[in-house]
C-alpha cells in the first residue's frame, strides 16, 4: 500500500477533486464523497474487497450513530414549524425585550429556534414576524434580518440536534459525548451570537437610510391555532434537558437504578423521540402528522446520505497508513490545541468557502482529521467533543454566493447584494474566529 509523501499527495489531490466536484461541477456531495472514497482506495492500492467492505461498513457505522437522530431532529423541527410553536416562542421571547433591544432579541431568538429548526427554514418562518417588528418599531428590517440570521446560523453549526454537529460527533466517535458537544456549543455560541449582533447594529447605523421600504404581506395561518408558550417550549427543551442530565450523571459517575434510567432517557435517540412524542400530544397536530413526518424525512434524507458517504470516505482514510505515517513523522509528539485547532478551522473554512454547504464541510473535515487524532494527542472523549465545536467554527466561515442560506436571507430581507457581503459574509467570518478562539481558551483553562 502507498505510504509517505505519495500518500499525502494522493489525499490532497482527492480533496481537491471533492472541492471541484461540489463547488465547480455542482455534483451532489453524496456521489462526490463516495467516488472520493473509492478513488482513494484504488490510488493507494488497497485490495478491492477491502475497499468495498470499508466503504459499506464506514457508512453503516455513521448511520447507526446518528442517522436516526438526524431524522428525529428533522421531525421535531417540522412539527414546531407547522404548529406555529416556533412562532409562539418567538413572540414570547420578544416581549422580554424593549424596542431598543429588538436586535438582541432577534439574535437570541435565532439561537434558540435554530436548535431544532434548520437555519434556512427558521429564517423563512420568522421573516414575516421580522417585517411586523420592523414596521411597529421603526428598526431596519435588514438589521433585524442579519441579527436573526446570525443567531440561527450559530445554532445550526454548533448546537445539536442540528445535523452538522451530530454528523461530526458520529464521525469522530463522540456520539456518547453529545452532552459535552451541546455544552461547548452553547458556551462558544453565545459570543458568536454577540458578534453577529454587533454586525447587525453596524448595519443599522450605516445602511438604514439606504434601505428600500419593506412591503408587508401578512399571510393567513393555515387554520392552526398558535399554542401557548408552555406547550410550545416543552418539546424543544425536553430533549436538551434530558441529554444534559445524562452528561451530569456521567460526570458524577452515578450508578444504580436511577443512574441507569437517566442514562437511558438521556440517550439522544430516546431524548429526541420523547421530544417528538411530546410535540405530537401537546401541540395542535390533528390529522396532518403523517404528511409532516414525510416532509421532514424528505429533508433529512439527503443529509443522512451525505453524512454516511462522509463516513465511508473517513473509513477509507482511516484504513490507509496515514495515521502511522504521521505518528512516525511527529515522533510521538503531541500538538497543542493552540496549533491543532487553527489547522482544523482552516480546513473546515476552506471547504465551506469552496463548496457552500456547512454540513458537507463539517462531515468532510471530520473525515480528514479522524485518522490523525491519536498521533496528534487529540483522541480523548472531551477533546473530540471540543473538536466538534472547532469544526463548526470553520463551517461558519465564510457564507457567500455558493451558500443557499445566503440567498434565502438576501431574497427574504431584500438586502442589496454588496451589503450582504459586507455585513453577513463578514459576520460569518468573525463569528467563526470568535468560536475557535473560545475553544482554545476552554482547552487551555479547563482541559489542560
Amino acid at each position: 500500500m502507498v505510504t509517505g509523501i505519495p500518500l499525502v499527495l494522493i489525499i490532497i489531490a482527492v480533496l481537491a477533486l471533492i472541492v471541484i466536484g461540489c463547488a465547480r461541477l455542482k455534483w451532489h456531495p453524496f456521489l462526490v464523497l463516495l467516488g472520493a472514497a473509492a478513488l482513494t482506495g484504488l490510488a493507494t492500492r488497497m485490495d478491492i474487497e477491502t475497499i468495498t467492505t470499508t466503504i459499506t461498513e464506514g457508512a453503516g457505522s455513521v448511520f447507526s450513530a446518528i442517522g436516526i437522530i438526524i431524522a428525529l431532529g428533522a421531525i421535531l423541527g417540522e412539527i414546531l414549524e407547522r404548529t406555529h410553536a416556533a412562532r409562539a416562542l418567538a413572540e414570547a421571547i420578544l416581549k422580554i425585550f424593549s424596542k431598543k433591544r429588538i436586535l438582541s432579541g432577534m439574535s437570541t431568538l435565532g439561537g434558540i429556534i435554530g436548535i431544532p429548526v434548520f437555519c434556512d427554514s427558521g429564517f423563512i418562518i420568522m421573516a414575516n414576524l421580522g417585517k411586523s417588528l420592523s414596521r411597529q418599531s421603526g428598526v431596519s428590517f435588514g438589521a433585524i434580518s442579519i441579527a436573526l440570521a446570525t443567531g440561527l446560523y450559530t445554532a445550526h453549526v454548533l448546537i445539536p440536534p442540528t445535523p452538522g454537529p451530530l454528523a461530526v460527533a458520529g464521525t469522530l466517535g463522540a456520539s456518547d459525548q453529545l452532552g459535552l458537544v451541546l455544552l461547548f456549543g452553547i458556551i462558544t455560541g453565545i459570543p458568536a451570537i454577540i458578534a453577529g449582533n454587533v454586525m447587525a447594529k453596524w448595519y443599522l447605523k450605516r445602511e438604514e437610510t439606504k434601505e428600500e421600504p419593506v412591503e408587508i404581506h401578512e399571510e393567513l395561518l393555515d387554520q392552526v391555532k398558535t399554542p401557548g408558550v408552555l406547550k410550545a417550549s416543552v418539546p424543544l427543551f425536553l430533549p436538551i434537558l434530558l441529554i444534559s442530565m445524562g452528561t451530569i450523571v456521567s460526570v458524577l459517575d452515578l450508578n444504580g437504578i436511577s443512574g441507569t434510567m437517566v442514562k437511558f432517557f438521556s440517550h439522544p435517540v430516546i431524548a429526541l423521540f420523547l421530544g417528538v412524542l411530546t410535540a405530537i400530544f401537546l401541540l395542535p397536530v390533528k390529522g396532518q402528522i403523517c404528511n409532516w413526518i414525510g416532509s421532514a424525512l424528505s429533508q433529512a434524507g439527503p443529509i443522512i446520505l451525505i453524512t454516511c458517504a462522509g463516513g465511508a470516505f473517513g473509513a477509507i482514510l482511516k484504513a490507509t497508513p496515514l495515521s502511522s505515517y504521521f505518528e512516525e513523522l511527529m515522533q510521538g509528539g503531541n500538538f497543542s490545541a493552540m496549533g491543532f485547532f487553527p489547522i482544523v478551522f482552516l480546513i473546515a473554512s476552506g471547504l465551506k468557502t469552496a463548496q457552500g454547504s456547512s454540513t458537507a464541510a463539517m462531515v468532510i473535515t471530520s473525515s480528514i482529521i479522524l485518522p490523525i487524532l491519536p498521533a496528534a494527542g487529540m483522541d480523548t472523549p472531551t477533546l473530540k467533543a471540543l473538536l466538534v465545536t472547532v469544526i463548526g467554527a470553520g463551517a461558519m466561515a465564510v457564507s457567500h454566493a455558493n451558500d443557499s442560506y445566503f440567498w434565502v436571507i438576501q431574497q427574504y430581507s431584500k438586502i442589496r447584494l454588496p451589503m450582504m457581503y459586507r455585513y453577513f459574509t463578514l459576520a460569518s467570518l468573525f463569528m467563526g474566529i470568535v468560536v475557535v478562539i473560545m475553544a482554545i481558551m476552554i482547552e487551555r483553562i479547563f482541559l489542560n
